[in-house]
């Protein structure tokens, strides 16, 4: 017995040995793969941090870089005002129309003129490496208006290449924090922008970040310990070298453990920081780990059971992540990110031409809201986007970009295949309605941009998308309206920069011409009047006509000082007719909407009617249709303007729009110009009916009447009957250079005298 005792104990210790071996392997095989989690969960979360950052980032380095272009080109047009009162207008226009709250002129004596009036500091440091040629984004300063603000400053050049002054915008960052604004990880990570030395530029409101301090290195020192990614005294050598990195602390204030992603931004000296308590990117790993050591000091038997919890706990923390920073909160789909970060993957792997993308949007989305509700519209946007969802295949990429906006990435085919399935998808969205009893149309609006070269940015490729959709001017109310980015659409985009730049010089050579369209008057069968338009002849490219350069003038705003010059050319040409002894007509000269956004600019142009001393009658302002619609207050106001100085006032495109006769009972001009769309082709009985009637309503106002793109003389003849005052079209004459005019109503040119 007593050996036997023996041979069982020592078998009993032989197992215990044998099994608590077992466990130490097993503690030590859990110890490793919980580490080996740990660390594939902080890879993880940098990684996706990172892209969330690296987001960020370019979006602010395109904000910025878009201020310094507004600058850039705002100070090559400050030679143009003696002024200072036009060169702040000026300047106050330009803050108006590019987000900034106030733009800053400043000499190298120190003078500053500022588009709102406001003074400012012109010691500012800034401004003094603007005066020495380096265009720099200030720190942040609280602004007169009380919000916390930056200065972009860049120096004004004069003609022989010296630092003549400096431009400098006072821009909120309203707009750098509502881009910092985008929550990652469920609302819990945020971002911040700080310079080289930690102070901050532009700071988080986010719960987690630690507050009451200026210095982003200070509350670390002060607040907690770094535990990974080097001292701080590392890290800011990293960042002087535009170098990014991630680095990890505990702080002191909550006992959270953070980390951190740094990447230098395009402004020299700031950086952006991206922060994410770890408790939150890893809290299902951590639960699985407590849940992996407890289970594998109990027996050996669980261990493969606590593997299988530790890869399912594993997953389902990779997906939470994933949920949190890849799927759409309003249509459950993907995300923006999601789609940027897997359609640059695609776009960077195939060859040209293999994707389009397209930029779809839903017109008159806000009329659902308004009449259903928001609710409404969220169901809304979920099914377009199921529908979107359900017509992409293998490799192709559907997601609601914002609003109403939903981006696609198709597989390119023909045009006419890729059209057809444009269509498709269109009808689509609307199937769901068709046979409904109040049944509404959800017009579709896409923009698609071949992509032909895959090595773009996607901000870049998306742009391109986005251009050709707002580009498109359908507004037939089908189901959908389509504009492809081409090629020509990019040369374009060329020649109207090129147009744009050129402009200030072409202006200062008088490069612009003017011709005059004769208006014939039908009772006496003589030259009337005429209309004053404008080529541009080039020395470079020749004579451009108006339909390439007038639409790019109105967006920059150029269209304006246009307006001025063509003015003052013919009150210049109708001095020269009198100091002749000719007998001038009447020339009427067009005003754009532009002039609206400055109330008093009617002084401007009785300054220049007054410097040539002429009968005011024999000027002619001509207001669109489309004007009455946008302000009719302040068209009327301008009208009274127009009129008291003597001038009279023609009412162009008439007929235009659908308002027309309701405004004529407002609008007090002296002349109704009848829109061209009356002329084209041959009349129709009903169409002629509306004419007559049209004129017989001018005379009964005490309004004459012109007909304009007449080409066919039975045409004139109807008018004539009608009644109508002049006609003006090719049926008579095309618009001709100043002199052919004067051999058309003088029988020579007249004597070439300036007055």
């Amino acid at each position: 017995m007593g050996i036997d005792r023996l041979i069982h104990l020592k078998n009993l210790k032989s197992l215990i040995a044998g099994l608590l071996a077992i466990a130490a392997v097993v503690v030590c095989l859990n110890i490793y793969y919980v580490t080996s989690l740990k660390n594939s969960m902080e890879e993880e979360t940098d990684r996706y941090l990172g892209e969330i950052s690296r987001h960020a980032a370019s979006m602010i380095d395109y904000r910025v870089e878009s201020g310094f272009q507004t600058l850039r080109t705002t100070a090559r047009s400050l030679h143009l005002f003696d002024d200072e009162e036009e060169m702040r207008d000026y300047l106050k226009v330009v803050s108006e129309e590019n987000g900034f709250s106030r733009i800053t002129f400043i000499d190298p004596e120190g003078n500053g003129y500022t588009s709102d009036g406001t003074q400012i500091d012109t010691q500012n440091e800034g401004i003094g490496k603007a005066l020495r040629g380096e265009e720099n984004v200030s720190n942040v300063f609280v602004a007169v208006d009380g919000k916390n603000s930056v200065f972009y400053s860049v120096p004004v050049y004069g003609p022989g290449g010296e630092v003549a002054g400096v431009l400098a915008g006072t821009s909120s960052i309203e707009t750098l924090e509502n881009i910092l604004s985008v929550e990652s990880f469920g609302g819990e990570g945020f971002s911040q922008i700080v310079d080289y030395d930690g102070n901050y530029i532009v700071r988080s409101e986010n719960k987690n970040a630690i507050r009451g301090y200026d210095n982003y290195f200070t509350m670390i020192e002060e607040n907690g310990t770094l535990e990974q990614g080097g001292t701080i005294a590392e890290i800011r050598e990293k960042i002087s070298e535009d170098k990014s990195g991630t680095f990890r602390f505990a702080s002191y204030t909550d006992g959270g453990d953070r980390a951190v992603i740094y990447i230098s931004l395009a402004v020299p000296e700031w950086y952006l920081f991206s922060v994410v308590p770890t408790a939150v990117a890893g809290a299902q790993t951590q639960m699985a780990i407590t849940l992996s050591i407890t289970i594998s000091c109990v027996m050996v038997a669980l261990f493969i059971v606590v593997l299988f919890l530790l890869y399912y706990t594993y997953r389902r923390s990779n997906e939470r992540l994933e949920h949190i920073a890849f799927v759409d909160p309003v249509t459950g789909g993907a995300s923006r990110l999601k789609f940027e970060l897997e359609a640059e993957e695609l776009i960077r792997g195939a060859a040209p031409d293999t994707y389009a993308m397209i930029s779809l949007d839903i017109q008159k989305f806000k009329l659902i809201n308004d009449s259903f509700g928001s609710e409404k519209g969220d169901r809304t946007l979920r099914y377009i986007a199921k529908v979107l969802e359900r017509e992409t295949g293998h490799n192709e990429l559907s997601a609601r970009i914002s609003g109403d906006t939903f981006s696609l990435l198709l597989k390119n085919t023909s045009p006419k295949e890729l059209g057809l399935r444009l269509d498709h998808i269109a009808e689509e969205i609307n199937s769901f309605n068709l046979t409904g009893e109040n049944k509404y149309i959800l017009p579709v609006m896409q923009g698609v941009y071949i992509v032909d070269d895959p090595a773009l940015n996607m901000i870049v490729i998306q742009d391109r998308a986005n251009v050709a959709r707002k580009g498109n001017k359908d507004s037939s109310g089908r189901f959908v309206s389509r504009v492809f980015y081409s090629d020509l659409e990019r040369l374009r985009m060329v020649r109207e920069k090129e147009i744009s730049d050129k402009m200030e010089q072409a202006l200062k050579n008088r490069e612009f011409v003017v011709y005059l369209q004769p208006k014939y008057e039908l009772e006496h069968d003589s030259i009337a009047g005429a209309e004053a338009l404008v080529r541009w002849d080039d020395p470079e490219k020749g004579m451009v006509f108006p339909g390439e350069f007038i639409p790019v003038l109105e967006r920059n705003g150029y269209i304006v000082e246009l307006d001025f010059y063509v003015f003052e050319e013919i009150c210049r040409m109708l001095r020269r007719w009198i100091d002749s002894g000719e007998k001038p007509v009447p020339v009427s000269v067009n005003l754009s909407r532009a002039h609206l956004k400055h109330p008093d600019f009617m002084e401007r142009f009785r300054r220049v009617w007054e410097k040539y001393n002429i009968p005011a009658d024999l000027l002619e302002i001509e207001l669109t249709e489309t004007l009455v619609f946008e302000n009719i207050e302040a068209l009327i106001s301008i009208i009274d303007q127009i009129h008291q100085i003597g001038f009279t006032c023609s009412l162009d495109d008439f007929g235009s729009g659908y308002s027309s006769l309701n405004m004529l009972k407002d609008v007090p001009v002296d002349v109704l110009k009848l829109d061209r769309a009356f002329f084209r082709g041959e009349i129709s009985e009903r169409g002629k009916r509306v004419v007559e009637g049209v004129i017989d309503l001018s005379k009964k106002l005490g309004m004459g009447t012109v007909a304009e793109g007449v080409e066919h003389i039975g045409q004139v003849e109807f008018l004539r009957k009608a009644h109508c005052d002049m006609v003006q079209g090719f049926v008579f004459s095309k618009p001709v250079s100043t002199a052919e005019f004067e051999k058309l109503i003088f029988g020579r040119e007249s004597a070439d005298k300036e007055p």
